[in-house]
């Protein structure tokens, strides 16, 4: 297998991509593609019904960084598969812990990005 999963340490929910809030609106018809685009704008913009909200994503991707640097002490490397918005706000976190890593990300399938701590 490409990732080598049976070797997986650890699999938690402080790493799940943040979630879109919801909305009833019925009277709105767009393709699932808009509702996402829509949605992550709003949810940016303090939205946040039936989801976190952007705040407490942030807060979860500070504690999720510190189980990163943990993991990272205990094997020296640490592969991260994400997703989305909350690759964005863990890259952020991290360089805020000092690592170094790629001034932007692409948001193309299957790119990634290598954070080094200096």
């Amino acid at each position: 297998m490409a990732l080598n999963a049976e070797k997986i340490v650890l699999s938690d929910a402080i790493f799940n991509e943040a979630g879109l809030p919801v909305a009833n609106w019925s009277t709105l018809k767009l393709s699932p593609k808009i509702w996402a685009v829509f949605f992550r704008v709003l949810w940016l913009l303090g939205y946040s019904r039936n989801s976190e909200s952007f705040k407490e994503a942030k807060t979860r991707a500070v504690n999720a960084v510190k189980r990163l640097l943990e993991l990272a002490g205990e094997h020296e490397q640490v592969l991260f598969v994400g997703h989305g918005v909350y690759n964005r706000i863990l890259a952020n976190e991290l360089k805020r812990n000092g690592w170094v890593g790629p001034k932007s990300l692409s948001s193309k399938h299957w790119s990634y990005g290598v954070y080094k701590q200096e």
